[in-house]
């Protein structure tokens, strides 16, 4: 999935990108802490990219531990955080982000 044609000073994006920008804001809203498993990395490319502004983006990269390590802080609060945490893998069978 591209992020659709480029103009300077502009930012395109192509209709799924748009929707999925939409269903995830949606996701939000409801839910204040989205946990997005794409274990196929299919949308590694744009997944910061359609993260609704008033929301913080959290990325797996490689370690379990320090993603959750990462998260940590906001997830102290008392109201839940608008989060998403994006991870391209599959979960372990021990999965350190169960209780999220």
């Amino acid at each position: 999935m591209g992020d659709g044609a480029q103009v300077p000073g502009y930012i395109v994006t192509s209709p799924l990108q748009a929707r999925l920008a939409d269903l995830l804001t949606a996701a939000v809203d409801r839910h204040h802490l989205v946990v997005w498993q794409d274990a196929d990395a299919e949308y590694v490319d744009v997944a910061d990219a359609v993260v609704p502004k008033d929301a913080s983006f959290a990325k797996y990269t490689g370690s379990w531990f320090e993603l959750r390590h990462r998260i940590e802080g906001e997830l102290a609060v008392a109201e839940p955080p608008k989060l998403v945490v994006y991870v391209s893998a599959a979960a372990p069978k021990r999965d350190p982000l169960a209780e999220l």
